[in-house]
């Protein structure tokens, strides 16, 4: 007997040690922005759970359901789930590469250390864009927690078989507009677009640039059209823009347009002072649009101006 008392000893220790101490904390979430990224293989995942003064980071394991939609290039993990409260948020999702025909995705949260929530699920969905370009044809897997998913690619990536592009058309001219055609196949430069047909083709001798002028009013002025392009140096429309912008000490607001049926393009007003130009980017040039001017005293120049500038924005046409 007392051979048996020696025994259970350390094992009533060991139960009455661990009823004492105080159970770590079940990593749960707060809000943030949430960002969906890809990951490549060989890169590293990021996050991992920690738990700050106010926020406790963790990560959404209640999955219910794990999806991959989408066909060749253009495919996208779907993963829906519960987060276990009404303060739990999404902070990161993650799709990684982890070897070569495996992806795993990570959902990251936060959740404030302090703040009374509802115990209630909450349900949540996300969509992760993933890029399988470049990836062999062949049978892949995706695994989120404890849930897995295969899906399979029919080609070689790299090699994916593209309809051929349709070659741009210009606009036919209407009564009242003049058609513009501007081809360089050395500079890859090529366009075209509507003008109203009192204006008139001044300038246009080097490709890829020209100028138009309105019908001549008061003081021998009239509307102007400048097209003229530059080269970015790597640097986005955007970026290229706001440089500009910023270079000149204006206190612009560049605004986000189209230009013809789908070009994104940006107009900035009063750049410089009394004019109105417009940006667009195409094969790798900025195409500079201008045009004078926007304030004069004379409402017929004005005028003049915003005819060119409609009829030209809605009528652009990139046709390399």
């Amino acid at each position: 007997m007392h051979r048996s008392f020696l025994l259970i000893l350390p094992l009533v220790s060991v139960i009455l040690l661990s009823a004492c101490t105080t159970p770590a904390a079940t990593p749960e979430a707060t809000s943030g922005v949430v960002t969906a990224t890809f990951v490549p293989q060989g890169e590293d995942g990021g996050a991992n759970a920690t738990q700050a003064a106010d926020v406790i980071s963790g990560e959404a394991t209640l999955l219910d359901q794990l999806t991959v939609q989408g066909s060749g290039e253009q495919i996208a993990f779907v993963v829906r789930g519960s987060l276990p409260d009404g303060c739990t948020t999404i902070s990161e999702v993650l799709a990684l590469q982890i070897s070569d025909d495996s992806f795993q995705v990570q959902i990251f949260t936060e959740r404030p250390t302090d703040l009374a929530c509802t115990e209630a699920l909450v349900p949540f969905e996300e969509v992760i864009p993933v890029d399988v370009s470049g990836l062999a044809a062949g049978e892949y897997s995706v695994t989120a927690y404890s849930l897995s998913e295969t899906f399979r690619l029919p080609f070689n990536q790299a090699q994916q078989p593209t309809a051929a592009p349709q070659q741009a058309s210009c606009p036919a001219a209407q009564p009242g507009t003049t058609l513009y055609t501007e081809g360089s196949d050395t500079l890859g430069i090529g366009f075209c677009f509507l003008y109203p047909e009192d204006f008139e083709v001044i300038a246009a001798e080097t490709p890829g640039t020209a100028t138009i002028g309105g019908p001549t009013r008061s003081d021998n002025q009239r509307s102007i059209l400048a097209i003229g392009f530059e080269d970015p140096a790597g640097q986005g429309l955007g970026d290229y823009v706001n440089t500009l912008v910023a270079e000149a000490g204006l206190d612009a607001a560049p605004m986000p347009i189209t230009l013809g049926a789908s070009a994104p393009a940006i107009m900035v007003e009063g750049f410089p002072a009394g004019s109105r130009v417009v940006f667009v980017e195409s094969a790798g040039l900025i195409y500079r649009l201008t045009y004078t001017p926007t304030d004069s005293q004379q409402l017929e120049l004005n005028a003049d101006t915003e005819r060119i500038y409609a009829l030209v924005i809605e009528s652009w046409v990139f046709l390399r």
